[in-house]
């Protein structure tokens, strides 16, 4: 089982995980990171959650990954399950719980930087940049889903979000750049 923050990254994880050939895991939306504490205790008691042998979390680093861990660990303890010690990796503990804080577990940011990262090379990115310096970005509350909008609207079929465009495949799941998430995933097989 692994809880997200929301259904982007709900239908990205489902990509993922048939990318690697990963069944019977169920993945929560918590409609929103600051649902962790809210959410993660009443999980803890759902029936038939003592079968639960992995128990994921990911959410977004958004300004601080620190910060992001910090709050996740708030919230295992608010639910009475073990805190990992560090990110990506596991308890010993059942279920073994572990932390995936999005883009990378090491850079402020989220799962949109790291799905651009995994299709942009120099040369798109160069165009990118010169077209949101062209535009007014006052208005732009963020400029990373911005950039996301703008690559998908060059795309065969047209989606509004990064979960629906994982399940279009996208997204290079090969990319290095999800080395990490993948390994964090493989968990779960």
């Amino acid at each position: 089982m692994i809880a997200v923050e929301g259904r982007d990254e709900k239908n990205f994880i489902e990509a993922f995980f048939k990318h690697l050939n990963i069944s019977n895991t169920q993945v929560l939306d918590v409609a929103g990171k600051d649902n962790f504490s809210l959410i993660l205790p009443a999980i803890s008691k759902t029936p038939g959650f003592n079968s639960v042998v992995k128990f994921g979390i990911i959410r977004d680093a958004d300004d601080s990954v620190e910060n992001a861990f910090k709050s996740i660990l708030g919230a295992l303890n608010k639910a009475s399950l073990t805190q990992p010690d560090s990110l990506s990796t596991f308890t010993d503990s059942t279920p073994s719980v572990g932390v995936y804080i999005m883009p990378d577990n090491t850079q402020k940011g989220m799962l949109e930087d790291l799905c651009l990262s995994s299709v942009i090379d120099e040369d798109n990115e160069k165009c990118l940049n010169e077209f949101f310096n062209c535009v007014d970005t006052n208005s732009i509350r963020n400029i990373s889903k911005a950039k996301v909008q703008a690559y998908l609207s060059t795309q065969p079929e047209v989606v509004s979000s990064v979960g629906l465009a994982a399940k279009k495949g996208y997204w290079n799941f090969t990319n290095p750049c999800f080395d990490d998430l993948k390994s964090f995933l493989l968990n779960f097989k």
